[in-house]
């Protein structure tokens, strides 16, 4: 059941509450049997609770068959007379966002209900997203004639599609609101450019429009939006030409709304206005490493490719660690269950930073997007600098992490939290839970060919064991009100399992984010350290040392390595023969080992001379470029 506003007039509605209504038409046109994991769509459509803890109703259909094939289910509604200036709408989902299941919306004008009646297609997606989506079309072109509508499941080997909230009523000429402003939290001081999305819940196209935001509710900033066609229910993405100027380490709760559509007014001002997006920006951008959670399980036969996938991107970019999560298996357990029951809608995913990106629909990320998103998140801004420290006693198994975030934003009404991740590297067992089921087993090329379906004897690399904080991190660990150039420290001293080989493990270190909201609920800097078996713990020497600069001779990047003792802002500087720099960029680095990636793709074959500039002296290596 949905819940919006109210419309002058609503001709018809329909959202499950009570079951499939009798006076709906259900056709099985393809007759198929669905397989044994969703067998309880016993009919074309059936109504089911969205999930096992929300006992909202919903139409759900199914494209997934045993043997595979397409669907071509229909779920048809009872003869409805269209009056003036009449809207469909409704909410769908795709419940599998690896597997999202598409549908055509028919009308029949004759009122009919033979399915080749259903001459008009008001409305066709070959994916549906796998969040709650509003959809709508206009019903004008048919007042006056009693029609019907339908909604066709005509998906090849999907999942599961979700439908509900149907309604038509009768919309105004002019009604318009922001639905969104599309930006992230955090940027780097400068000019922020604004992007909004338009929606049009009026019954003519809006050709144009003013748009108006503030941060302050004094300052108003106006742009006209001309050119358009944004038809009913439709929504349209803009770039406001006035950019946010944003200075130091400020706070800007930005809101933006509309008026004058098409040089008339909005019949519904109450939905004109955003949301409050509040924008930070940081003042200087701190080093950081982004986390890849690979979602995973042993019985899960795509996964091995997965692993593969993960191993590629840890190994080519020193900017992302990363351990795997696993799902009901003899690696998982309730934290892991947990954390990709809120996030991952089919295996193998990922999530990169927890971070959901402005143009994907959910935080979990599939595998051909990891490498890409990495990079994008790792460009992004963020509000802490991270270091941390371990120690270990063997006898006592006893593990102490001191975690140390240095702030970069003035902010007095955000949840920061430390947390803690154990990991253990190459874990190995025989039987069910372990042996890694493998579709690849007779896929020729791929790295896992003919290893077995099942894998028996399967090493599980880098496998999230243990959050000691918990997995949303522990609340109260960072003060709510952070101030720019402020460091917050916590040490935590636990015990090592028994289970746990102390050999393989490794600590992650976490500054993340809390919200009631769990797309906004960012992993925003990360470390890892082996665990030290020595009693003396992770030290470091008072010096920048160990520099190293691989690959050497390089082609399109190369990474630079070093150990940092304390603080220091780094500039790092790369000098051709000539006495020409070519590349210069300075950075806020922590206390601990440095990977920093440079891309060299602009630079000439050619000798260079490496520097780096710390507060205390200067360190060069040669560096070669040879393709």
């Amino acid at each position: 059941m949905w819940i919006g506003k109210a419309h002058s007039q609503v001709v018809f509605s329909e959202d499950f509450t009570n079951g499939m209504p009798s006076n709906f038409v259900l056709v099985n046109n393809d007759g198929k049997t669905p397989a044994s994991s969703v067998s309880y769509v016993n009919q074309a459509w059936v109504v089911r609770n969205e999930s096992s803890t929300n006992t909202n109703k919903v139409a759900v259909s199914t494209s997934w068959y045993n043997p595979a094939g397409q669907s071509d289910d229909w779920m048809i509604t009872p003869q409805i007379t269209i009056t003036t200036n009449n809207l469909l709408k409704w909410r769908a989902l795709a419940r599998d966002a690896s597997y999202p299941d598409g549908y055509q919306v028919l009308l029949s004008p004759t009122g009919d209900t033979a399915l080749s009646s259903f001459t008009v297609t008001l409305f066709s997606i070959n994916a549906e997203n796998s969040t709650w989506t509003e959809r709508g079309v206009s019903l004008v072109a048919y007042q006056g004639q009693t029609v019907r509508i339908a909604f066709r499941n005509n998906s090849n080997d999907k999942y599961l599609l979700f439908v509900d909230d149907i309604q038509i009523y009768e919309a105004p000429q002019y009604d318009a609101g922001i639905l969104q402003i599309k930006n992230y939290r955090y940027y780097q001081q400068g000019n922020i450019t604004l992007t909004g999305v338009l929606k049009n819940y009026g019954i003519t196209n809006i050709n144009s429009v003013n748009v108006h935001w503030t941060y302050d509710g004094v300052n108003v900033n106006t742009a006209t939006l001309s050119g358009l066609n944004v038809g009913p229910f439709n929504e349209y993405t803009f770039n406001h030409s006035v950019p946010l100027v944003a200075t130091g380490s400020n706070k800007y709760p930005v809101r933006m709304w509309v008026s004058n559509i098409n040089g008339n007014p909005d019949a519904n001002p109450a939905n004109d206005t955003s949301q409050v997006h509040a924008i930070y920006s940081v003042s200087t951008k701190p080093a950081k490493k982004t986390l890849l959670e690979q979602a995973t399980g042993a019985w899960c036969q795509y996964c091995p490719d997965g692993a593969v996938k993960f191993k590629q991107l840890i190994n080519s970019n020193p900017n992302v660690i990363g351990y795997t999560v696993h799902d009901y298996d003899a690696m998982s357990n309730d934290q892991t269950d947990s954390i990709n029951a809120e996030f991952a809608g089919g295996f193998p995913t990922g999530y990169i930073d927890r971070f959901k990106f402005l143009n994907q629909p959910e935080v979990e990320l599939s595998r051909t997007l990891w490498s890409n998103y990495a990079t994008i998140r790792n460009n992004l801004a963020v509000p802490f600098g991270l270091s941390m420290t371990h120690s270990y006693t063997a006898a006592s198994r006893t593990v102490t992490v001191q975690l140390t975030a240095y702030s970069k934003i003035n902010a007095n009404d955000r949840d920061y939290r430390f947390g803690i991740v154990v990991v253990e590297d190459s874990m190995s067992g025989i039987g069910t839970g372990w042996d890694q089921a493998n579709y690849y087993n007779t896929q020729s090329g791929h790295p896992y060919y003919q290893a077995g379906n099942p894998i028996v004897g399967y090493h599980h690399h880098y496998v999230g064991r243990w959050w000691p904080l918990g997995i949303w991190g522990a609340q109260g660990s960072i003060p709510q009100n952070v101030t720019d150039g402020s460091t917050y420290s916590q040490s935590y001293t636990f015990t090592l399992p028994i289970d746990f080989n102390e050999n393989r493990i490794y600590i992650y270190g976490i500054v993340q984010e809390y919200t009631t909201n769990k797309n906004e609920r960012p992993i925003l800097n990360v470390l890892s350290q082996k665990l030290d078996l020595s009693s003396t713990g992770v030290t470091s020497s008072n010096q920048l040392h160990g520099l190293e600069v691989y690959p050497n001779p390089a082609n399109h990047t190369t990474t630079l390595f070093f150990t940092i003792a304390q603080k220091d802002i780094v500039n790092i500087s790369i000098i051709d023969l000539t006495g020409k720099t070519v590349y210069k960029e300075s950075v806020e680095f922590y206390p601990g080992t440095q990977e920093f990636l440079i891309h060299t793709d602009n630079f000439a074959n050619g000798t260079y001379l490496v520097n780096i500039t710390t507060s205390q002296s200067t360190y060069s290596k040669k560096l070669i470029i040879q393709r």
